[in-house]
């Protein structure tokens, strides 16, 4: 059985883990980069994920920029996005939606949550 491959992106190394350790290796092949350019060197050095989980507030490069990079590239224009955001306020929200993510998660969130909307865009 193949499994899913996601990439987790986030400045954080506490959200990194809490989300890797709630998605779990049975059912899919994890990668982590801790920045934005991470994000993208990721890419170039590996197979393309399935999902991506980006972080919004990052200090090198804004998810959002990771997001315009990964929307304005042929190969991973198709890419799935799950974005999380501390403070998402409605512009951040708007240009988001406008880049195509599949769902917007609020930090806070809860693990059950993100596992739930991970389950849902690979059924």
């Amino acid at each position: 059985m193949r499994k899913n491959h996601v990439l987790v992106v986030d400045d954080n190394p506490d959200i990194r883990t809490l989300i890797l350790t709630t998605l779990g290796e049975t059912f899919y092949q994890l990668g982590e980069a801790a920045n934005g350019s991470m994000a993208l060197e990721y890419l170039d050095n590996h197979d393309y994920p399935d999902l991506i989980i980006l972080d919004l507030a990052m200090p090198d490069m804004s998810g959002l920029d990771v997001l315009a990079e990964i929307r304005n590239d042929p190969d991973t224009v198709d890419i799935e996005v799950i974005v999380l955001s501390a403070n998402a306020d409605a512009e951040a929200t708007r240009q988001a939606n406008e880049l195509n993510v599949r769902a917007i998660l609020e930090k806070p969130f809860s693990p059950l949550e993100l596992l739930q909307t991970v389950e849902e865009l690979f059924s």
